[in-house]
């Protein structure tokens, strides 16, 4: 299931990190013939889902919008 980007959280905290790497990969990434995949794991609650939309919105209007809920913390 697609979804649409959310509006952005109202903090966010000790993400810098991660999006500047996420901003690295795409800038390495832009102008070759190939897919670019960016991965988020780590615990339960620890933001990934809101760094995923942050790297999403950056790049919606150049790149297009793929955002893939795969749903493995979610309770059975």
């Amino acid at each position: 299931m697609a979804y649409q980007i959310r509006p952005p959280a109202a903090h966010v905290v000790d993400r810098e990190d991660e999006l500047r790497r996420a901003l690295a990969a795409v800038a390495e990434w832009r102008g070759k013939a190939r897919l670019l995949t960016i991965a988020v794991s780590g615990l339960s609650g620890v933001g990934k889902t809101e760094l995923a939309f942050m790297i999403a919105r950056l790049f919606k209007d150049t790149l297009g919008q793929v955002l893939r809920d795969l749903g493995a913390a979610h309770p059975h």
